[in-house]
């Protein structure tokens, strides 16, 4: 659901299925911007986005974490990763559309 909104908003997106999928991706297609969920198949996304920040072709990418693990160690866990934001399942698009705009280049 979260990807057809942000389609509605103009935004192209690329999915992927689990962590490893979404670290060749992100080598593969170099987006402006990801958004990770932790809970993933074969790596999570606290470890993709680990891995993402060790790449220095990589790091620059902002990660924003969308997910239901939103108590606060489990946030600061995200935060601690590299992600520059955490947004809470069920999403607020609207809060969420904000952060998009801040970390996304102009």
């Amino acid at each position: 659901m979260t990807c057809e909104i942000l389609q509605l908003f103009g935004y192209r997106i690329a999915w992927a299925r689990d962590g490893r999928e979404a670290l060749e991706s992100a080598a593969r297609l170099r987006p402006e911007l990801i958004l990770m969920d932790w809970h993933m198949p074969n790596v999570d996304g606290v470890e993709a986005t680990r891995s993402l920040k060790g790449n220095p072709e990589l790091a620059p990418i902002p990660v924003i974490f969308v997910t239901a693990f939103a108590m606060e160690h489990e946030v600061r866990k995200c935060l601690d990763s590299g992600a520059v934001a955490h947004v809470a399942k069920p999403v607020d698009f609207a809060a969420l559309g904000e952060i998009i705009s801040r970390h996304l280049p102009s």
